[in-house]
């Protein structure tokens, strides 16, 4: 079964919200870049930084369809590298009560309660998302890579990967 979503359902920040019921296949996904890529920090914004063409696209269809908007800062130093964010405290809240974890630290990050507890095809979405973010491909599509400093969330997605019939 989906995971239900609506406990935690907020009226914090001036933003009038839309928050789902049960946490979909783009909610995992979403999760997967935030956990990947995504500012844990931040208490009034859910934000993720950006490289590549085809996450740009991505993450603007999904946080136009989840949130209803975005915005973009490019960062100076770098080529299309930016951060794509939604400003708003009860989306960030919601987050965090789902298990995007505020005040994380990049070697405590960990997989979401809520897609440990959620079916297979938001599990997929949600690695979907994570892969995109901190993984890779390499000897010519034969190996796939995945890299964080949390050995936490490396021992957490070895897990899902099993559950998925992936060694």
């Amino acid at each position: 079964d989906y995971v239900d979503c609506s406990s935690f359902h907020n009226a914090q920040g001036y933003k009038d919200l839309s928050f789902p019921d049960v946490l979909t296949e783009e909610w995992g996904r979403l999760l997967g870049y935030l956990v990947g890529d995504g500012l844990w920090n931040y208490k009034s914004r859910v934000e993720v930084t950006v490289e590549h063409d085809e996450t740009w696209e991505a993450l603007k269809s999904l946080y136009t369809k989840l949130f209803g908007g975005f915005s973009v800062v490019m960062d100076k130093r770098t080529e299309n590298t930016g951060s794509i964010k939604f400003n708003s405290v009860g989306m960030r809240s919601f987050l965090h009560d789902l298990g995007f974890r505020l005040g994380t630290d990049r070697d405590a990050k960990m997989v979401p309660w809520s897609i440990l507890q959620s079916p297979r095809s938001v599990v997929q979405a949600f690695l979907r998302g994570l892969f995109e973010a901190d993984g890779g491909v390499e000897a010519d599509g034969k190996v796939v890579s995945f890299s964080t400093a949390s050995g936490r969330l490396a021992r957490e997605v070895q897990v899902l990967l099993l559950n998925l019939g992936i060694v």
